[in-house]
């Protein structure tokens, strides 16, 4: 699969792969309803069974290859209070992404406002026929009332989802994840149904003077014995499997596993960890969804951790921006990126702070600074 470059102007239009994710206003769980199904082996499966609604907007996102042409549905994922799509625009496609997943977005806004009147014009005409069978005034005010409250809840408005949030899928593998994770959704909001806890971003917690965001088991940062991991990016295969022998082995010992996986061989680390269901701390760089948002409400650790986050293997955390002015921070990544430099044999040049390298072994730095060696070095 080929992703050609392009420019930011460009980004959302022509050929392209994409993930479309749209909100239903409020929280509504107007989409589907989830229930677990047992299978014949003895494995639970979730089954998404859509609403009226739910179908209808399912009819609308596969109508779009007709409509627009040059682009087609690669998956499509139904869930109670939202949708996920992934869309394939071929070259040559003409449109603007961002623009179709607008009008996707209205069109289920006035499909569902048809539904809604339908079912509310049904309703009303019952009630009327009740009041004209019994002429109680007091159900007249009851029923003014009632249609007052729908009026509020949004019905009329001519909008389902809110504003919709368009990803660009950009390097070969993520096409392959993003399916399963839209495979396992269902299963993962069961999951996170049953185990909610494990599932709320807590804001600021602080450890060894530095502060985080984080979701996951919080406990995990108590565990006395722990072992950061960061790897050089020019390992070769062979240096990477023998260094996940050695931390899984680690790890076996009741060592928590502390790791930013940012290169090959890191990612690598921390798949064996996770898959030997041994616990870990992984240091995420993008951060957690903006407070309050639809995003932060559906925020799930990425789809190989949700298991281990549930099962409270896990503590994913994200440094708060005043973690990259702390001065043991500043100090350790500097010198860090020195030693590298010299290592070498070039003369270090200071990167600037903001940039992706400086942040990337800042984190590092950040998960020794949590593992208490900076802390046992100042006190000596």
């Amino acid at each position: 699969m080929i992703f050609p470059d392009k420019t930011d102007e460009e980004l959302y239009s022509g050929g392209g792969v994409y993930l479309l994710t749209f909100f239903v206003k409020g929280g509504e769980r107007r989409l589907c309803q989830l229930r677990k199904d047992r299978l014949d082996n003895g494995d639970v499966e979730a089954v998404a069974e859509e609403t009226e609604l739910g179908k209808e907007v399912a009819g609308i996102l596969d109508s779009l290859k007709e409509r627009y042409g040059r682009m087609f549905i690669v998956s499509k994922q139904v869930m109670p209070d939202h949708l996920h799509a992934v869309v394939w625009c071929l070259d040559g496609f003409s449109h603007n992404i961002k623009d179709i997943a607008n009008d996707f977005s209205r069109a289920c806004g006035m499909r569902a406002e048809e539904m809604d009147a339908a079912i509310h014009t049904e309703e009303e005409h019952a009630e009327k026929t009740h009041l004209s069978l019994s002429g109680n005034t007091h159900d007249t005010c009851h029923g003014m009332a009632r249609e007052a409250d729908t009026q509020q809840a949004g019905y009329g408005s001519g909008s389902l989802f809110g504003k919709p949030q368009v990803r660009v899928l950009s390097y070969a593998g993520q096409l392959k994840d993003t399916k399963k994770y839209l495979q396992t959704n269902p299963k993962n909001e069961i999951q996170r149904m049953a185990d909610p806890y494990m599932y709320v971003t807590v804001r600021k917690i602080t450890f060894n003077g530095l502060s985080f965001h984080a979701m996951g088991k919080a406990r995990i940062l108590d565990y006395p014995d722990r072992y950061v991991v960061a790897l050089s990016r020019k390992l070769s295969d062979g240096q990477i499997a023998e260094e996940a022998k050695k931390v899984t082995r680690i790890a076996q010992t009741g060592t928590v596993i502390y790791i930013a996986p940012i290169n090959k061989g890191e990612r690598t680390v921390a798949r064996e960890v996770r898959e030997q269901r041994l616990r870990m701390v992984v240091m995420m760089h993008d951060g957690f969804p903006r407070r309050g948002s639809d995003k932060e409400r559906h925020f799930l650790p990425g789809g190989v951790y949700h298991r281990a986050c549930a099962e409270g293997r896990l503590l994913v955390v994200a440094p708060c921006p005043e973690n990259y002015e702390d001065e043991r921070v500043v100090r350790k990544t500097d010198e860090e990126l020195r030693r590298k430099s010299e290592l070498k044999g070039f003369e270090y040049s200071p990167l600037p702070h903001s940039s992706a390298r400086w942040r990337f072994v800042a984190g590092n730095m950040m998960l020794e600074l949590i593992n208490g060696e900076e802390i046992a070095e100042a006190e000596e």
